[in-house]
C-alpha cells in the first residue's frame, strides 16, 4: 500500500517554519541564505524530484556558490546536517530538539530559559 498527495497540493499546502527559527537565526542571517533555508524547508515537505544545487540556483535566481555557502552557513549553527555529498544531501533538524538537548549553545534563548528558571525558584 502507498500514499501520496497529488502533484499540485504542494503549492497550495503551508511549510511550517519555527518561531524558534525566525527569532534566533533569520533575524541575523543574510537574505539569499534565509531563501536557500526556506526554499530547502518546504522541499522536504514537497519534494519537488529535482532539488540539486543548480536547481535551488535557478529556482532562487542566486548563483550555486550562494547556496553552497548558505547550506555551510547553516550547517556550521546546527540547523542542518550534511548526509552525503554526492549528491548534496542535508537533514533540517529539530530546533526545539537542539534547545531541550542543550545542543546548541549559541542560542540565545538558553540564556533566557535559564534567567526564566532562576526567576521561578520557590521561595522558602
Amino acid at each position: 500500500m502507498s500514499f501520496r498527495f497529488s502533484e499540485s497540493f504542494g503549492m497550495f499546502d503551508v511549510t511550517p517554519v519555527e518561531n524558534l527559527f525566525i527569532e534566533e537565526y533569520m533575524l541575523r542571517a543574510p537574505g539569499d541564505y534565509i531563501k536557500v533555508y526556506l526554499y530547502g524547508l518546504a522541499q522536504c515537505y514537497h519534494p519537488s524530484g529535482n532539488a540539486g544545487i543548480e536547481a535551488f540556483s535557478r529556482a532562487l535566481g542566486v548563483e550555486q556558490d550562494v547556496v553552497r555557502s548558505a547550506f555551510l552557513y547553516w550547517e556550521k549553527l546546527g540547523v542542518v546536517r550534511k548526509v552525503s555529498d554526492r549528491p548534496p544531501s542535508y537533514q533540517y533538524n529539530n530546533l526545539k530538539a537542539m534547545l531541550v538537548k542543550g545542543s546548541s549553545d549559541h542560542l540565545v534563548w538558553r540564556g533566557r530559559i535559564a534567567r526564566l528558571r532562576e526567576h521561578q525558584r520557590p521561595i522558602g
